[in-house]
């Protein structure tokens, strides 16, 4: 998963988040992508990390 900042709106901060498949050593897939609300993501990140998600670099290319 990548959660990424996109251009915020006068009424609203938006986060992109995207979800890849990935089988090394080949590069990373992309799977799926959705624009959710920053709280929304920040809610959704916070619920990832309390079911053993935990953050790691992207792998190289």
């Amino acid at each position: 998963m990548q959660f990424k900042p996109d251009a915020s709106t006068a009424h609203a901060q938006w986060v992109v988040v995207r979800s890849y498949s990935w089988i090394p050593p080949n590069p990373p897939v992309p799977q799926t992508r959705r624009r959710i609300l920053r709280h929304n993501a920040i809610e959704a990140w916070n619920t990832m990390l309390k079911t053993g998600w935990r953050r790691c670099s992207p792998p190289v290319r």
